[in-house]
């Protein structure tokens, strides 16, 4: 699999890639999976990207993809074995991932949550380049960072507010008539 936009965008890039990964997942080994799965998917068949800025967002989309996607296996999985009787295996924590307070709280996160509210804030797309990289609604993405942001506020005990929409100044005074 020679592909000379794949060995630039591993030369280059490959680390920011691993930290956004293992953003979303928590942990540096499935990080490391998820960008693999990514990388062998997007370039096993024959695709041209006019720019290695272009071939690294591709690669984020199947990334979250991916993200997305294991999670719900796990949740179907472990419904499964909840019907079942299996009893649940415990989180592996890796110790490569600093243990903070907000990769905590992001691995709390839905996981739709946890890709909208990193896409927008952790890579600074906008709304609408977030919806261009999931291939979501900007109204959905929207939706998800509030409610990621929510979440987060919560659980760190701050207030921050999602403020994407220009504001326009009001004067509450009453004009004399």
């Amino acid at each position: 699999m020679s592909h000379p936009m794949l060995e630039q965008l591993c030369a280059e890039r490959y680390g920011r890639l691993i930290a956004f990964a293992t953003i979303l997942s928590g942990s540096r080994a499935m990080a490391q999976d998820l960008v693999h799965d990514a990388l062998l998917s997007v370039f096993s068949r024959s695709r041209n990207f006019p720019t290695l800025n272009a071939a690294e967002a591709y690669v984020r989309k199947a990334i979250a993809s991916r993200f997305i996607d294991s999670k719900r296996r796990e949740s179907r999985d472990s419904k499964a074995g909840a019907r079942f009787g299996a009893q649940q295996t415990g989180t592996y924590a890796d110790p490569e991932v600093p243990d903070s307070r907000l990769a905590a709280a992001l691995q709390a996160l839905p996981p739709r949550e946890r890709v909208c509210v990193a896409l927008r804030y952790l890579d600074d797309l906008s709304i609408q380049e977030t919806a261009d990289a999931l291939g979501l609604a900007p109204g959905s993405v929207k939706r998800y960072v509030a409610d990621g942001v929510g979440h987060l506020n919560m659980a760190l005990g701050l207030n921050e507010v999602v403020a994407d929409r220009p504001t326009v100044p009001v004067d509450a005074r009453k004009e004399a008539s």
